[in-house]
């Protein structure tokens, strides 16, 4: 997945030992677009939602959406 920071630098991010994802599509909904995320440690894994309920909440929630449950990532600056 290609994210853009708001400096306008594009990164990659490779998510590895993949446990559990649930991501919602639909012809007119556009997921290109993330407005918030969080990214959290949860014991041996790393919790990662493109969606969160309240992003200021360091804490998973049931109510976030667009979510990848792993066990390792990494991650580049493409040029």
């Amino acid at each position: 997945m290609d994210f853009l920071p708001i400096k306008g630098d594009m990164f990659r991010l490779r998510f590895s030992d993949i446990r559990e994802y649930s991501f919602y599509h639909r012809h007119d909904h556009h997921f290109r677009y993330v407005e918030n995320f969080s990214l959290l440690k949860s014991g041996d894994l790393f919790y990662f939602t493109f969606d969160p309920e309240d992003e200021r909440l360091m804490a998973i929630s049931e109510n976030d959406q667009d979510f990848i449950l792993f066990g390792s990532f990494e991650g580049y600056l493409l040029d």
